[in-house]
């Protein structure tokens, strides 16, 4: 008649009353002011932007498949997890695109391999690739090397003064002007330098071409007939080892024919001097520390070219990183 329940005398009698439409006092739980319910957010797993549902894993499914847990099952006191039943997955993990530096970086590299296969062997690699276009200064007089590196204008004969060793050094300047000439007409560009410094090391790396329409047109391009009775091998074939004897600085000369029937002939370097790339890029590639720019620049002094700190500084690197190096200091006016 007093319009209230006994919860227990219901218990009691058997009968089923939901919980959920007991109010707060029946619990003897006094609700605060300004109670709110608190709502529990799934948590996200890392990596899917899902959220972590709670499994029931006393279900017995057999197919393994995850079951939601809802709120009269927690009330119960059910164990749940909130791990699915199979093998763990991992996170996605997110790999940057390449910037557009290295996307050029990437070309770069792939355009030279491919132009150096189409070009065959190169000078910057091997010097003795210029064979009788190679005017060897290595035992020049050093008093007619005082005046080249001044910046003056230098008589071959003042450089090589022996008579048998002129004659030599006459025929070659002779055929390193008539390649000069021949790359000034076909490429429109005559690189003469007088290389200063020979260093050789083995290179084990093959140069990595990319199979691309520019690769393609180089192999094409080094097909060459062979006789059927050769039996030379392939150089494509060759992944062994092999030797580089790169020219390590590089500064461009000027050779004149003077006299009568090309009797002698003068030279005179400009005020330029380069790092060949070839072993720049070699050094580099294998972690040493060079800034070729700065390495030319200190081989000019206020007393003048001094090529020697320079040389030693790669000589130091070229110890350091490469196989087998030994620096030799030649000094060889070609086509490079």
């Amino acid at each position: 008649g007093s319009g209230r329940t006994d919860v227990g005398s219901l218990a009691g009698c058997g009968a089923r009353v939901p919980l959920a439409g007991l109010s707060a006092r029946h619990h003897g739980v006094r609700r605060a002011r300004g109670y709110r319910r608190r709502v529990t957010v799934p948590a996200r797993v890392p990596g899917t932007g899902a959220p972590q549902v709670p499994v029931d894993t006393t279900s017995g499914d057999p197919s393994g498949a995850p079951t939601r847990v809802g709120a009269r099952d927690r009330a119960a006191g059910s164990t749940t997890t909130t791990a699915t039943s199979g093998p763990a997955t991992t996170g996605v993990v997110l790999v940057e695109p390449p910037s557009p530096v290295e996307l050029v970086e990437g070309a770069v590299a792939t355009w030279r391999a491919a132009l150096v296969e189409a070009a065959g062997g190169s000078t910057l690699v091997d010097v003795e690739l210029l064979g009788e276009a190679a005017l060897d200064l290595s035992a020049a007089h050093p008093s007619g090397m005082a005046q080249l590196f001044a910046g003056r204008e230098t008589r071959l004969s003042n450089l090589v003064r022996e008579g048998a060793a002129l004659s030599t050094a006459r025929r070659r300047a002779r055929a390193v002007g008539a390649r000069s000439a021949a790359y000034e007409q076909q490429y429109g560009i005559a690189p003469t330098s007088l290389a200063i410094g020979v260093a050789t090391w083995t290179e084990r790396s093959v140069a990595d071409v990319a199979q691309d329409d520019v690769a393609a047109l180089a192999s094409v391009t080094r097909q060459r007939p062979r006789p059927e009775s050769s039996s030379a091998p392939d150089d494509d074939a060759t992944t062994g080892p092999r030797t580089v004897r790169a020219p390590v600085l590089l500064r461009p000369v000027t050779l004149r024919a003077r006299g009568t029937g090309e009797a002698d002939y003068e030279l005179a370097l400009e005020p330029t001097l380069e790092v060949n790339p070839v072993l720049a890029r070699a050094l580099r590639s294998r972690g040493a520390l060079l800034d070729p720019a700065a390495v030319a620049r200190g081989a000019f002094t206020p007393s003048g070219f001094d090529p020697r700190a320079a040389l030693q500084r790669l000589a130091s690197l070229g110890d350091a990183v490469l196989e087998d190096f030994s620096p030799a200091g030649r000094g060889v006016v070609g086509t490079f």
